[in-house]
């Protein structure tokens, strides 16, 4: 498992070509070596959505969830999964 994320610039450095460059390397590199690349930090759709056009794995951030006790995920989880979203 190979993560990446950047919480120093905000809103708008997913589309700077800088983190584009550096973000495809990521995923080229973990996938290279056989790993499920996730970001993390993703906190909107359009993050989400430019992560995934990059090849992302997998995401995590407060776009998905905040953080919650142990007891609250176990029933948060069980219901993502229900609607297909986990």
């Amino acid at each position: 498992m190979l993560i990446f994320g950047d919480q120093t610039v905000r809103p708008s450095y997913r589309s700077v070509a800088p983190f584009s460059a550096n973000a495809s390397a990521i995923v080229g590199l973990g996938h290279a070596l056989g790993l499920t690349v996730i970001a993390e930090g993703v906190e909107t759709d359009d993050e989400a959505a430019v992560l995934s056009h990059l090849g992302y794995d997998e995401f995590q951030g407060f776009h998905f969830a905040r953080p919650m006790p142990i007891e609250k995920y176990q029933a948060w989880i069980l219901e993502q999964r229900a609607v297909g979203k986990a």
